[in-house]
């Protein structure tokens, strides 16, 4: 199945949690991975476009040219791809340019496999692989970062910074993410 040109709008309101509501959905009792791709073996997206708005935090975020593939990979595994070819992200008064970025990996059951990410924010850049298990219950990350963040990026969320220079990182992330 092939959709072209999907777009999607998602909005927090000020007073509400979006993401609660979110967390709150489980799969159908009996729904498994191998049965879903039976049912639908290959799905790809193209020319996609997702747009954020958090009005709690003053955010707001636009993805333009979703390209995603999500297939079959054996019997229990599936496999995505995704690429974004841009976009802008809004903290305040503040907008930075997103991408192009792109997403490598296969789900095996509850666990991904990451094989390429490759992020852009501004003029910051971020490339990670590894393993992430348990993706339902307290995810335990597996990661081999690099990340190159010019501080003017990084100011947006952290203001305390000096207004100038670039933070370099190379290394493993590991713990659980909750």
């Amino acid at each position: 199945m092939t959709v072209i040109g999907p777009t999607v709008g998602l909005e927090r309101p000020a007073e509400g949690s979006l993401f609660e509501y979110l967390a709150s959905v489980a799969p159908p009792p009996g729904a498994t991975l191998a049965r879903a791709l039976e049912e639908l073996p290959k799905i790809q997206v193209l020319e996609g476009r997702v747009s954020f708005r958090d009005r709690a935090r003053g955010e707001a975020f636009a993805l333009d040219g979703i390209g995603a593939t999500l297939a079959a990979a054996g019997s229990d595994r599936l496999h995505l791809a995704l690429r974004v070819n841009g976009g802008r992200w809004q903290h305040g008064e503040h907008v930075l340019a997103v991408g192009p970025s792109e997403f490598e990996g296969t789900f095996d059951g509850p666990d991904l496999s990451v094989t390429t990410t490759r992020l852009a924010l501004g003029r910051s850049r971020l490339a990670a692989s590894g393993r992430i298990a348990t993706l339902t219950s307290a995810p335990q990350a597996v990661l081999d970062v690099q990340a190159t963040a010019a501080l003017e990026d990084l100011r947006l969320v952290l203001p305390a910074l000096p207004p100038t220079g670039t933070l370099t990182v190379k290394g493993q992330l590991t713990g659980t993410l909750d």
